[in-house]
């Protein structure tokens, strides 16, 4: 695989993500006070909110980077894209590079 589609499927990923959660939670420790060889300490719950648009905004950017960087090497490198002609008669279509 190539490293941007492995990057796009990351962002698409973390995307789906932050729109599950919500945000991240987690315990943080403070010491209060330490007499001896005791000590008490506090637990407090804490959040980092995730916002919606970040997830929007890593989803989005996941689609883009696959749908770029999805087409061919060489059509990145010459700069041609692909322009599907169709027959007058519609009995046949074939892709030409502009």
């Amino acid at each position: 695989m190539k490293t941007s589609t492995i990057i796009a499927i990351i962002l698409i990923v973390v995307g789906i993500m932050i729109f599950a959660y919500q945000g991240i939670q987690y315990i943080s420790r403070e010491k209060v006070a330490d007499i001896g060889h005791v000590g008490i300490t506090n637990e407090k719950m804490n959040t980092i909110p995730l916002s919606s648009i970040m997830g929007g905004i890593a989803l989005v950017g996941g689609i883009a980077l696959l749908l770029v960087f999805g087409r061919k090497q060489e059509d990145l490198i010459t700069g041609k894209a692909p322009m599907i002609i169709i027959d007058a008669k519609f009995e046949k279509s074939y892709i030409n590079y502009l």
